[in-house]
Order: structure tokens, then C-alpha cells, then sequence
């Protein structure tokens, strides 16, 4: 095995790069740049590659997002300065933990220097554990040969062993990231062959140990792939090799569990089966021709830093003066990182007035009465840890901003601060029961959130502590990451009036908070109710627009002004910023809000697009989540894989919806979706099937009434409503979810939400409690023919075209403004649920 088995020559990326100059699905030839740029490549494919997205970033054709990311990963000071200007300053991999790849010790092995029973005894007590041996540094010592034909061995032995109970492939699969650690660095592990299919449970955990072969190896099993498919099968897998290109040959630190769901390795597991060939196959993939515009010639050289293998490149003086020097530096992925939990430590319970001591940082261990869904992913270098606090109803010992600034280092790694808070004696003003939230970042990028509740007085909880796994982490992908992070929290007053705003960016020019933002507003459900009804009476009037901006004005004065200019510093020319919002609130539609006064901003000369930019869901792509605090929210997918479609529709004889019935009609054409009737029965029995389709469809009549029984899905019999709480009560099986996926609830109001002893409620939150990873539902009344217009050609924009569905319905608020009647009323009625850079992998073979 070469000694760089974990990089990629010219030679072994050269097909996918031809699919970049020939293939006829323009779609084909952007994923497969983006993953040529993410993969781990040596000196002289780096120069290629680089030459080749220089080549196609200048010909200011729009690139989709993803792939733009991607295109930030390649270490050549050229491309990433074309990216940055593309999609901000900060890119993908500027998060990422930077290292040299270490150089092959060459030693010479004496005979007998490796103990063989050492070398037994690992392979011998894999599985069972049975003297497996503790001490494995001398392993180290092995030759390279041995040391790779020992972990192939053991590979081999897991995948034979991977319907084996959980618990002892969990066991086996620590031991041999042990062995890993303790082989040469340098060693790779032979390919290993995985039988088809591959199950869900196993798929990630499989892709973690494909990790450990030669990425030259993964791409030869690619290309095998591709040269048997086409059309869509085609396009899913170069776009897989996309998303998993920057892991090959980088084994993670914290392995995968066998029971994982499926996670950033399950398409390489996907990638390295085998494959059945198409019934007429492509021809095959030709090795790439180099023919950018900067000449190229090959020769030996023994000098230069052209790259670690034997065959170099030399490169024209008009090349290098484009794209530079090529950084030297290998990026370590996301998953050179060790687990640390959120320390919050204060008393249970205080008197009012009392002074207490809360301890602040990072711990090994869960404490009691933290909530948190899932430990953060933290470095394994030295760095700087911020903590922003939310602490509303109590005061700070000494005054100053309740924010802290930590360094956790190798001798320090869990490091805490110590701050004394008083409890304010006013239960007029604050409840007994109050919360304290924690936001986390590493390096001005959010990580995640944490809390705990303090009982003030004689006050009793209503609900037992709760361990570890009930408060929401936000997303940390450098690739996804929204350009702003907006956090709506309850402000722990008495009257449940005020709201605390936080804000995080991965763009280095967004001003930081220096204390969460207050407000307080009082009868925000009456209002925003009062406006929903507002727009329903006046849906054919033509005083609709001015009614509309006149409720975006109202609503947009309730928000801070400091979020106003951290929008307005990350929006860029003629690119939308995403944005997740993330809201305890469930009332006020923030989508609809309009910026007050939009100053010139001399800084953002982008954002100056005169006084009216319109509203927030117009301007921005935006992704609405709940934040609960007394229960677990998931954190938002930002890639869902579908293969499968269904659509529940119902024939209404008191109050007909044809143009819904030719909505399901158009699915079943277009996307084979599966016909569910409008029956409550039928309905909650596919919602529980274990092979339900990962997307579904609603094309029926909705209503939003929580103190009356007529609320939620109204079944086809016209009495019959299918409420949120029997939805709610679907048994997920033991995965915890459900099937489905991805849900558009195309009927009136149910994107409507209410507040249920202390949780978020409605339709659209028990579908996301049942596990779906993003849905789109309307908060008022919307027109049939609008209606289905609008989804019919979602589906084509976001599975045809791998268009973000958040980007969808941000294109559609924005073409109905300057509209009337239904055409301006029911686009705006529209709300998605989920990342706002979530995009669906549609590979539906019978799909037209």
C-alpha cells in the first residue's frame, strides 16, 4: 500500500472529472465538480482541479449552494477567494480543525520486534472481547503490509458480524478504533465488500469503517456505479460522492454506533456495493483529458511540492499566477472531535432574594437537571469557548453582561467559569418556575443550546427533572450552515409577555451580541389570529395589499432592531441570506414582518434596496422550527433522501375540492404517488407503516379550531375531523419516527400553532414530534387553483431541480407581492418547517 493511500492523484480522480466536461445533465457536471474539489486530493490534483473550478466559477453561471460549499473546501487560495465573494466570508472550511498529514516513519522491523500474540489476541477477541489486549501501542511497530492485511482482517470480521446484537458490534466497533489509533498512521485498510442492500440501522455505522479504505479504492467502486447507471441513478450518486467526499480516507474519531440512524457515512456505504447494470447502460466513463485554458505539462520532477506521490507536475507560470500557492495544510473533517456535555450547575431550588453560585463551561458528564439533546461536538485542539446566557429573573452579583469567555486546552479540556446570581423577589413580574438557557460556540460558531430550570420560593415542578436529551442543538455542519441563526425564547415573566432574542452567523462582519435582546408584547395570540382572520375577510377585496403591509409593519416593529441589522449585514448581492429561526412562540407569523425604516447601510451596499425590501419571508430564505423547552426538538435535517411519494385526497360531496383531486391526480402521474383516502382510519394506519413513502402529500380541507372538536384534517365523509392529538399518538416503533419524511399539508390553516401546557401544538408539530424532518402547511385560507398550482410546481422545482423548499416558498412571497386577491393572499399563507437549506434527494425510478 503507497504511503499516500489517503490522498487522490490526477489519475484517480480523472473520470469523475470527465463527467464534468461531457456529461449532458448540466446537474451531473456541477455535482461532480463539487465533489472532485471535496475530495482529499494530493499536490498536483489540487492544481488540476483547481484549474477547472477557476475555469467554470468564472463564467458566472449560478451554481447550486451545496455545490458552492463544496467548491470551498479545495485549498487553493484562488478558488476560495472566487467562493467567498460567492457565499460569504466565511467558508466551509474555515471551521474545520487544520493539520499537517503526519510523514511516514520509516523504520526498520527487526524480525520478532511485533509480538504475534499481541497480533492474535486482537483478532481473536474482536467480537467477544475475551483477552482483548490493553496494551496495543505495539502495533505500532507493524509493517505496513502486516499492519494493513490486520485491519482489513478485522473489518472483514465486523461486516461478516453486523446482524449480531447491538451491543456487542457497539463493544467490537470500540475496540477497533483503539487498533486504529494504534497502527501506523499511514496504514489503510483493503476495501471491504458489503452485501446488498444494506440495511438502514447498519448503513452508517458500515459507512464509518469504509472510512478506513483508500479514497482511490471508494472512487474506483464510484465509477463502477456510474458506468451501470443513468439519468436520476446517476445524478443521486455523484451527488452522494459530494456529500461524503471530504471523509474519505479520514476516519472518524467517534465512531458511528451499529444502531445510528442514517448520518454523514451512510451514502458511502451506499457507494461501495454492488449494483445491478441498467438495461442500457452509458458507455463507459473516460479518463478526463486535461484541456483548461492554462497550459499543463506533464514531466518528472524530484523537486517542488507538486504533490506526495512519485509522478509530479509542472506548472505554467500563467497557471500558478492564477490560482497560487497551493496550501499545504489537509483539512481535518468535523469529525476530529471528542464529546463534552454543557455544565450548568446551581442549586434545584432558592429562596427569593438569595444569592447562588452557577457554574458555567463544559463537563465529561451530564449533570442532573441539564437539559440537552446530544453531547457537542468540541475539538480536540486547543480552543476558545463562548458562553451567552438567558437568565431571565435574576440578576448578575456585580452587573455586567450575563456572557462568559473560556479556553479549554489538552491539560484543561473541560474548563468552567463561576458567576453568583440573585433570584428577583417580584412573582408578580417573573414565575417561581424559571429557566436558565445557555447558547454555546466555539470560534464565533454556534454549537448549541443547553438549560435548566431553578425553582424560586415554594414553587413545584411541574414535570420530574429530565435528563440529558430534551433541549435543542443547533445544526453544526460547515457546509449547511445558515447565514443567521435567530433564537425566540420565553423571557420567564409571570405574564409569559416577554420574549428574549439571540442571534448567531458564521460571517465574521454580523456584530455580536453582547447580551440577549428583551421585548415585551402582550396579546400576541389575539393579534395574530385577529390578522389571520383579517386577511381571510378580505381575500377578494381590493384593500388586501394595503392590509397586508399594514400587518407586516406591525409585526416587524415587535422585532429588534439589532436583528434588522444583522440581516442587513449578511445579505449579499443577489443572493438571499438563510435564515433559521428558531421560536417558542407559536403565534406571530415573523415571516410576514417588514422592516420598519431600512437606512442606507454604507457598510452592506447590498442591502440597500431602497425603503421597502418587503417582507422577511420575501427577502430571506427562511426555516421556521419549534424551540420547545419542555420536551425534546430534533434538530432540522438539511438533506432528505426520497424514493417514494403519497397523497391523501378525498372526494368532499357537500364541499368539493376538484382542482385538489386533479392535484393528487398530477402526483400520481408525475411521482407514482401512492393513493391514502381521507379516512381517519386509513390515514393513522399509513402514518404507522414501517415502508410508508418518505414524502407525503395532502390535498384536502383543513381548519384550525383548538377549543372545538371541528380542528385538524377533515376526512371525506364532510363530519370527520382527524385531529392533531390522534396524529400525535401514531406509535413510531421502536426507531422513534415514523417513515415519512417530508409532509405538505396543502389545507387551510393548519400551519397554525397553540401553546398546550407549556408545549408548542398543532398539526404541523405533532408530525415533527413523530420524527418528520421538514413540512409546509398555510396559516389561513387558501384558493384551490392557487393552491395546487403552487404545489405542483414545488415538486418540480424541488425534486426535479434540487431547488431548497424554503428557497420555493421564498420565491413565491416574493412574486406574489405587488399581487391581488388570491394570487397575493394564499402565497404568503404559506409556512416551512425545517432547515433553509434542506434539499430532497428524489430518486423515484418511475418517476416522469
Amino acid at each position: 500500500m503507497p504511503a499516500d493511500s489517503h490522498y487522490v492523484s490526477p489519475e484517480d480522480v480523472s473520470p469523475l472529472l470527465a463527467l464534468v466536461g461531457g456529461d449532458p445533465d448540466a446537474r451531473v457536471r456541477d455535482e461532480a465538480l463539487g465533489a472532485a474539489a471535496a475530495l482529499p486530493l494530493d499536490g498536483a490534483a489540487r492544481q488540476h482541479v483547481g484549474e477547472l473550478v477557476i475555469e467554470r466559477l468564472e463564467t458566472n453561471d449560478p451554481l447550486p449552494r451545496p455545490v458552492l460549499a463544496a467548491l470551498g473546501r479545495l485549498e487553493v487560495p484562488a478558488v476560495q477567494a472566487h467562493v467567498s465573494r460567492l457565499i460569504g466570508d466565511t467558508l466551509p472550511s474555515s471551521g474545520l480543525i487544520r493539520a499537517k498529514p503526519r510523514s511516514p516513519t520509516l523504520v526498520a522491523i527487526a524480525p520478532g520486534l511485533v509480538d504475534p500474540e499481541l497480533v492474535a489476541a486482537v483478532g481473536t477477541g474482536l467480537l467477544t472481547g475475551k483477552e482483548f489486549p490493553d496494551d496495543l501501542t505495539g502495533l505500532g511497530l507493524l509493517p505496513q503490509d502486516d499492519a494493513r492485511r490486520l485491519l482489513s482482517e478485522l473489518i472483514a470480521e465486523l461486516v461478516a458480524a453486523q446482524d449480531a446484537d447491538d451491543q456487542v458490534l457497539a463493544a467490537a466497533t470500540n475496540r477497533l478504533g483503539r487498533v486504529v489509533k494504534a497502527l501506523p498512521v499511514d496504514v489503510a485498510a483493503e476495501l471491504p465488500s458489503l452485501a446488498v442492500p444494506v440495511s438502514e440501522e447498519r448503513a452508517n455505522w458500515l459507512g464509518g469503517l469504509v472510512t478506513l479504505a483508500p479514497p482511490a479504492d471508494v472512487l474506483a467502486s464510484v465509477y463502477e456505479r456510474l458506468d451501470q447507471s443513468s439519468g436520476s441513478a446517476r445524478l443521486s450518486t455523484v451527488r452522494a460522492v459530494r456529500r461524503v467526499a471530504s471523509k474519505l480516507g479520514r476516519p472518524p474519531t467517534r465512531w458511528p454506533q451499529p444502531t445510528s440512524r442514517p448520518g454523514a457515512f451512510a451514502d458511502l456505504a451506499g457507494l461501495v456495493t454492488s449494483v445491478q447494470p441498467a438495461v442500457d447502460p452509458p458507455p463507459s466513463l473516460q479518463p478526463y483529458h486535461w484541456r483548461g485554458r492554462f497550459p499543463v505539462e506533464r514531466m518528472m520532477s524530484v523537486g517542488g511540492d507538486a504533490g506526495v506521490g512519485t509522478t509530479r507536475y509542472a506548472v505554467s507560470d500563467a497557471m500558478m499566477g492564477a490560482i497560487g500557492d497551493v496550501l499545504s495544510t489537509w483539512a481535518v473533517g468535523a469529525d476530529d472531535t471528542r464529546q463534552a456535555y454543557a455544565r450548568l450547575d446551581a442549586p434545584e431550588r432558592v429562596p427569593p432574594g438569595r444569592v447562588f453560585e452557577l457554574r458555567v463551561g463544559l463537563a465529561k458528564t451530564p449533570s442532573p437537571g441539564l437539559m440537552q439533546l446530544a453531547p457537542f461536538p468540541v475539538p480536540t485542539r486547543a480552543f476558545k469557548l463562548d458562553v451567552q446566557l438567558h437568565a431571565q429573573g435574576f440578576d448578575l452579583l456585580g452587573g455586567g453582561a450575563l456572557s462568559l469567555s473560556m479556553e479549554a486546552t489538552p491539560d484543561d479540556p473541560y474548563p468552567y467559569q463561576m458567576l453568583r446570581l440573585r433570584a428577583i423577589d417580584d412573582d408578580e413580574k417573573f414565575t417561581a418556575t424559571r429557566v436558565v438557557t445557555a447558547a454555546y460556540s466555539i470560534d464565533e460558531r454556534l454549537i448549541g443550546i443547553a438549560s435548566r430550570t431553578v425553582l424560586v420560593g415554594d414553587a413545584v415542578l411541574a414535570t420530574p427533572a429530565r435528563p440529558p436529551g430534551n433541549a435543542w442543538v443547533l445544526p453544526d455542519d460547515p457546509d449547511t450552515r445558515p447565514d443567521l441563526e435567530i433564537i425566540i425564547a420565553p423571557g420567564n415573566d409571570q405574564t409569559g409577555n416577554v420574549h428574549t432574542w439571540s442571534y448567531r452567523s458564521p460571517h465574521l462582519d454580523v456584530p455580536t451580541l453582547a447580551a440577549p435582546l428583551r421585548t415585551e408584547f402582550e396579546g400576541q395570540k389575539d393579534y395574530a389570529q385577529h390578522a389571520r382572520q383579517g386577511i381571510e375577510d378580505r381575500e377578494t377585496a381590493d384593500i388586501l395589499p394595503e392590509y397586508l403591509r399594514g400587518v407586516s409593519k406591525i409585526i416587524g416593529r415587535a422585532v429588534p432592531a439589532e436583528i434588522w441589522a444583522a440581516l442587513r449585514a449578511v445579505t449579499r448581492a443577489g443572493v438571499s441570506p438563510t435564515v433559521l429561526l428558531a421560536t417558542y412562540d407559536p403565534y406571530v407569523p415573523w415571516e410576514l414582518a417588514r422592516e420598519p425604516e431600512v437606512p442606507q447601510d454604507a457598510e452592506h451596499p447590498a442591502a440597500n434596496q431602497g425603503t421597502d425590501p418587503g417582507p422577511l419571508g420575501a427577502r430571506a430564505v427562511i426555516g421556521r422550527w419549534i424551540y420547545n423547552t419542555q420536551t425534546r426538538t430534533a434538530v432540522p435535517p438539511a438533506q432528505l433522501t426520497a424514493r417514494t411519494m403519497a397523497v391523501v385526497s378525498g372526494e368532499y360531496k357537500s364541499n368539493p375540492l376538484p382542482e385538489a383531486t386533479d392535484e393528487a391526480t398530477h402526483l400520481n402521474r408525475h411521482y407514482g404517488a401512492v393513493q391514502v383516502s381521507a379516512k381517519a382510519r386509513e390515514v393513522l394506519d399509513f402514518l404507522a407503516r414501517s415502508d410508508a413513502p418518505e414524502l407525503l402529500h395532502l390535498a384536502v380541507h383543513g381548519r384550525f379550531d383548538m377549543t372545538g372538536t371541528a380542528d385538524g384534517i377533515l376526512m371525506d365523509d364532510g363530519r370527520t375531523y382527524l385531529d392533531p392529538t390522534s396524529v400525535l399518538g401514531v406509535n413510531t416503533g421502536p426507531g422513534g419516527r415514523i417513515a415519512v419524511r417530508f409532509v405538505f399539508l396543502n389545507a387551510c390553516q393548519l400551519g397554525q400553532e397553540e401553546k398546550l401546557l407549556g408545549q408548542t401544538a398543532g398539526m404541523v408539530p405533532s408530525f415533527l414530534s413523530l420524527g418528520v424532518g421538514a413540512a409546509i402547511a398555510p396559516l389561513w385560507k387558501v384558493n384551490d387553483t392557487v393552491a395546487r398550482t403552487i404545489a405542483e410546481s414545488f415538486y418540480a422545482e424541488a425534486l426535479s431541480k434540487s431547488i431548497p423548499p424554503a428557497e420555493y416558498m421564498r420565491r413565491q412571497r416574493e412574486a406574489a407581492v405587488g399581487r391581488t386577491g388570491t394570487e397575493l393572499s394564499t402565497p404568503l399563507a404559506y409556512l416551512f418547517f425545517g432547515h433553509p437549506r434542506l434539499t430532497i434527494d428524489w430518486n423515484h425510478q418511475g418517476a416522469s
